[in-house]
């Protein structure tokens, strides 16, 4: 789904009469957005078990809380959110 720089390039090619140009640009730029997330979404899958291994390994005080990491985690991201709407400006 284009965001709102695609629409911004988009309409600036087509100015310049070059919306082949734009269009191609903005593929790109999804192409290369889709790549990136499927990497790193491929290496967290893959290595990711290995990653907790490796993490219990050089720190056993922290292997009690391996199994509540999600509840541990939940409250920090509902904070990170919460304060973003707070700071997001009101519609008007």
């Amino acid at each position: 789904m284009p965001g709102p720089s695609a629409l911004v390039v988009l309409l600036g090619a087509t100015v310049l009469s070059r919306t082949g140009f734009g269009v191609l640009l903005v593929l790109g730029y999804g192409l290369g957005t889709a790549a990136a997330l499927t990497a790193a979404g491929l290496l967290l899958a893959r290595g990711g078990n290995r990653l907790a291994a490796v993490g219990e390994r050089h720190l056993p005080p922290l292997r009690r809380f391996t199994p509540y990491g999600g509840l541990l985690t939940a409250p920090v991201v509902l904070t990170a959110g919460l304060g973003l709407v707070v700071r997001s400006p009101l519609p008007r």
